[in-house]
């Protein structure tokens, strides 16, 4: 066992037993929902240089894009 694992059962043993319940829901609530890791898209702004030239050429893409669809 693991020293981070034989405290944390120490420190377990130490909560009052009606504190037990609210703790093992913040456990599972933890497990279940891990935080999400924050991205810094700022990081990787402008990393694949000026692929439109203007806001026409995006545009236009756009509806290059749209008119590809098969529905």
């Amino acid at each position: 066992m693991t020293d981070l694992r034989q405290t944390a059962l120490k420190l377990v043993e130490e909560i009052p037993e009606k504190n037990l319940s609210a703790l093992l829901k913040f456990i599972q609530e933890q497990n279940l929902n891990p935080p999400k890791r924050k991205i810094d898209v700022g990081k990787y702004a402008g990393s694949a240089g000026d692929l439109f030239g203007d806001t026409e050429s995006v545009e236009n893409y756009i509806k290059v894009l749209r008119n590809d669809r098969e529905f």
